[in-house]
C-alpha cells in the first residue's frame, strides 16, 4: 500500500486503496480538495484538532460512514458521523447510506 501524500501542514491525498478508517495525522492544518477522493473503501475518517480548513471536495467519490472528530478541534465537529462546521451552520459531509 502507498502512503499519504502529505507536505508539511497539508494533507495532499490518501492512495485509492486504502482501507477501513483513516486518522488524519495531528498537525495537519489543511485537507485539500481531492485529498480523499474516490478512495472506494474508506469508510471512517478521524480529524484531529489541528485540521483548521477542507477542500471543497475533499470527500468527493468516497463512501465514508462516519466522521470522528477530536472534541478539542474549534472548527469542526460531528453530529451522528456527519462533519459540520463548529457552529453548525454548514454541513461539509453528510455520511454514505444515512
Amino acid at each position: 500500500m502507498k502512503e499519504p501524500i502529505i507536505v508539511n501542514e497539508l494533507f495532499v491525498k490518501l492512495p485509492e486503496d486504502y482501507e477501513d478508517k483513516y486518522s488524519i495525522p495531528l498537525g495537519i492544518k489543511v485537507i485539500l480538495s481531492g485529498a480523499f477522493e474516490d478512495c472506494s473503501s474508506l469508510t471512517n475518517i478521524e480529524l484531529p484538532n489541528s485540521v483548521a480548513e477542507i477542500g471543497m471536495f475533499a470527500f468527493d467519490n468516497c463512501p465514508i460512514q462516519c466522521f470522528f472528530v477530536d472534541k478539542d478541534n474549534p472548527n469542526f465537529t460531528s453530529v451522528d458521523g456527519a462533519l459540520f462546521d463548529m457552529a453548525k451552520e454548514s454541513i461539509i459531509r453528510f455520511p454514505s447510506g444515512k
